[in-house]
């Protein structure tokens, strides 16, 4: 395996305003960089999505035969803090979009009916922290692949096409600052409370939960 080096990586934002989970790693950033350039190519394949998002070059911190990405969680200083009030969709159009089709929609809900029930639609609130800069420590596999999908995330967060997380400029460079990020209870690292349930590794979205906390690497 490839020696490890540690990068702080500073995304400047061109509108100062970010919507993000602290808890969001940025291998899920890196994983996304990648899709979006398979697809790019031409390549619309799951498996080879899913090969690709297992070999990022980014140092692997193993548990069991298991493992987690040594990247850390997103790092800012808040200037203000609100909350954006939206609505989530939970239509036809979202279930498309992640990969259902109508008969199986239909299959699982029986019903297309948004105003009660499971499917219904509701109020979220989402936290927009203000900020002009925000920050990850990766240990970084293979430089040359690192950068050229660096480079491919032009936003970071939560809707996005409304502006927010825009990224302006990218800077880098080494440092020995600490990777804060979730970590999982049964990896016998340190972590402090609270404790949640969440996936350690891209697709978060769909992938296998754990008890974690917020621990250093």
């Amino acid at each position: 395996m490839s020696k490890a080096t540690r990068y702080r990586i500073d995304f400047h934002l061109a509108f100062p305003f970010v919507i993000l989970d602290i808890r969001s790693a940025f291998d899920a950033l890196l994983a996304w960089a990648r899709v979006r350039e398979l697809k790019l190519d031409g390549i619309i394949d799951e498996d080879v999505f899913r090969r690709e998002i297992d070999n990022l070059p980014i140092r692997k911190v193993p548990f069991g035969e298991k493992y987690f990405y040594a990247a850390s969680g997103p790092i800012f200083t808040r200037l203000s803090l609100g909350t954006f009030n939206f609505t989530r969709k939970n239509d036809l159009m979202r279930y498309r979009q992640l990969g259902y089709g109508k008969e199986d929609i239909l299959a699982i809900a029986n019903t297309l009916e948004q105003s009660s029930g499971p499917y219904k639609t509701y109020m979220g609130d989402l936290s927009l922290t203000h900020t002009y800069t925000v920050s990850y420590v990766v240990d970084v596999t293979d430089y040359k692949v690192f950068e050229k999908l660096l480079y491919n995330i032009r936003y970071i967060g939560k809707k996005r096409n409304l502006g927010f997380g825009k990224v302006k400029y990218i800077e880098k460079k080494t440092t020995d600052e600490p990777i804060v990020r979730t970590v999982p209870v049964e990896s016998g690292l340190k972590y402090e409370d609270p404790i949640f349930s969440m996936p350690i590794k891209p697709p978060y979205w769909e992938g296998e939960k754990y008890l974690c906390g917020m621990g250093k690497l």
